[in-house]
């Protein structure tokens, strides 16, 4: 009986020390697998899955780390965007950061491609300036005539000086009351020649702006175009040369914001040769992709800038040109809404009204609710200004004068009555262009300053 016992207790101890046992296996076998789902390369996973499985899956820390990690935003209830270095990057446009700068406008400065920004560190707004040989805007635009009536064999004359001569524009910073700065700028005889829009952004991140050069080369047929570039910033004060375009083209107009949604303010530029608008990917550290198009099949396509106008969060482009060629149609200017992931679509709800007079569009600004769109006749005489109200997407107001020169590009400058008056004032930073000069008070009505 007693050995009996015995065996059934042993039996007994057998079959809870192997449950033990089995527990501690399994056990150890869910931690190694855990361990082993922890520590998985999510590198080559697309931002789409990561966030899917961030979403679904919540109790599982390896998804939110690896969507925080790639700064991604996946729904209200799994990773945010919570930097805001990042958050200001994906609100940045080139509208709107021109707007926080009110620049004093110089007393002498003239005839010039001119960005506002902070270009050494230093207390205050600083100016980047280009200027084309005075030899070739003498040439081109000093017979009293437009270039493109000029006789073809004068044409082809003055393209042949422009590359003999080597003819480049001058770059320069100066500080805010235009006395130049000891910022030196290397590889400055390799650049373009007629640039036609600078603006400012920090592409390499050392909280310095840099500055977009777009350029289309010598203003007269056949019109050869030119290489467009970054100045960009290195240690010692000092910037570097950069071309960012594989092929010369009539690069008229460029714009700046994050197109791809990854945090990195990236480059812009259209190409009225190409008729195309194509993106320059930035890696971070102010080193481009080839181009990408975003939008294509375009004509006349030549002013071009970007701001959030439906505010959605994602930054849109708003492109425009001439309107007319001679009694033709040209290009509609019109506001292509962005998806936030570097895709574009038009929408007849957001083309802007055409001006038969001022059929050329130069620039635009936007205050509160109000797009202004400037513009200049066909033949380059006066200018107007086209407000535009974006709830209706109606125009509800023009200025304009005729027999002056032409209106230039303008941004919201400084003017210490804004504030205490509740208005803004935009000018010109060029001392011959602010017949243009204007202001909008609280209830949104426009005047010239002048």
């Amino acid at each position: 009986m007693v050995v009996t016992i015995f065996i059934v207790k042993v039996k007994l101890l057998r079959a809870v020390m192997f449950k033990s046992y089995m527990h501690i296996i399994f056990v150890l076998s869910a931690s190694l697998m855990a361990t082993h789902a922890l520590s998985q390369d999510l590198s080559g996973w697309s931002d789409k899955t990561v966030c899917r499985l961030a979403s679904s899956q919540q109790d599982d820390p390896q998804y939110l780390q690896e969507a925080k990690k790639r700064g991604l935003s996946c729904g209200s209830r799994a990773a945010k965007k919570t930097n805001n270095i990042r958050k200001s990057i994906l609100s940045f446009s080139e509208m709107a950061a021109e707007n926080k700068r009110l620049p004093k406008q110089p007393k002498d400065l003239c005839c010039a491609g001119i960005a506002v920004g902070d270009f050494s560190k230093e207390p205050g707004l600083e100016l980047f300036l280009v200027e084309s040989p005075k030899a070739y805007v003498t040439y081109l635009f000093g017979q009293g005539q437009p270039p493109h009536t000029l006789s073809k064999s004068y044409l082809d004359a003055g393209l042949r000086m422009a590359n003999d001569l080597n003819w480049v524009d001058k770059m320069s910073f100066r500080d805010g009351n235009n006395k130049r700065l000891s910022l030196k700028i290397q590889g400055s005889e390799q650049f373009c020649l007629h640039s036609a829009q600078l603006v400012p952004a920090d592409f390499n991140r050392d909280g310095i702006d840099d500055i977009l050069v777009s350029c289309h080369g010598y203003d007269g047929k056949p019109f050869p175009g030119d290489h467009s570039y970054v100045i960009l910033s290195q240690k010692n004060k000092a910037f570097k040369t950069v071309r960012i375009t594989s092929q010369k083209g009539f690069y008229h107009s460029a714009t700046v914001f994050d197109v791809n949604n990854d945090g990195y303010i990236d480059a812009l530029l259209t190409d009225t040769h190409s008729g195309k608008v194509t993106v320059y990917l930035n890696d971070g550290d102010g080193q481009f992709s080839k181009p990408k198009t975003v939008l294509s099949n375009l004509k006349w396509n030549y002013t071009m800038s970007s701001y959030d106008f439906n505010d959605d969060g994602a930054v849109d482009i708003i492109l425009g040109g001439h309107e007319y060629n001679g009694n033709r149609n040209g290009l509609t200017t019109k506001i292509y809404l962005g998806d936030g992931n570097g895709r574009f679509r038009s929408n007849r709800d957001y083309n802007i009204p055409k001006l038969r007079n001022f059929s050329t569009v130069l620039d635009y600004l936007v205050h509160r609710n109000f797009l202004f769109v400037l513009r200049t006749s066909g033949g380059y005489d006066g200018g107007a200004i086209q407000q535009i109200d974006l709830n209706t997407m109606k125009q509800v107001n023009v200025l304009s004068k005729t027999n002056v020169r032409h209106l230039r590009r303008m941004q919201r400058v400084y003017n210490s009555d804004d504030v205490s008056l509740g208005r803004a004032t935009f000018g010109s930073l060029d001392q011959y262009s602010k017949e243009f000069d204007f202001q909008i008070n609280t209830d949104g009505n426009i005047n010239f300053v002048r």
